[in-house]
């Protein structure tokens, strides 16, 4: 006899080989991102875990359609999407990913420094103006990243320290 697998809900947009990994440890019930919040209710009937976007605000209409949840998992960073205190007097576990944004932010900081200080907006509105055709009507391309001041620089945790190691 095999070992009983722990029924969850997925109501999350997962890549093919995320999700055949989640399929392998559990019986994975997929709701599909999206889908009405009656469609998700329906889902949780006999689940034992969660998983889903931060963007679904989990309340007590959701442990009330799942009477057998035992963990639920948050997609993203931050509790603000969970009733805690009501998860808490049912005992169910309320999780989230803390590090799951940590490279793309980074990588969308570094980015938009480079835009910022490279002045990609106000160059992109010049050019499809027409001005790049206009030689004299010319547009100062760049500015110095020294010209960033520190006051326009923000601490951001685990994003900040990523972005000095990339």
């Amino acid at each position: 006899m095999g070992t009983v697998r722990p029924k969850a809900c997925i109501h999350l947009p997962l890549a093919k080989d995320l999700a055949a990994r989640v399929d392998a440890v559990c019986k994975a019930h997929h709701v599909a991102f999206g889908a009405p919040r009656e469609q998700l209710l329906a889902g949780l009937a006999d689940a034992e875990g969660l998983l889903l976007s931060n963007q679904v605000y989990v309340d007590g209409s959701v442990y009330d359609a799942a009477p057998r949840l035992r963990v639920v998992s948050g997609f993203g960073v931050g509790y603000d999407r969970f009733d805690v205190e009501e998860a808490t007097r049912r005992g169910i576990a309320v999780c989230n990913t803390p590090e799951v944004v940590t490279v793309p932010v980074a990588d969308f900081t570094i980015g938009l420094i480079l835009a910022l200080t490279r002045r990609l907006f106000q160059n992109q509105t010049h050019v499809r103006s027409g001005g790049w055709a206009r030689r004299p009507d010319a547009f100062p391309c760049v500015c110095d990243v020294a010209d960033v001041g520190e006051e326009q620089v923000l601490d951001a945790g685990a994003s900040d320290r990523a972005v000095s190691t990339s």
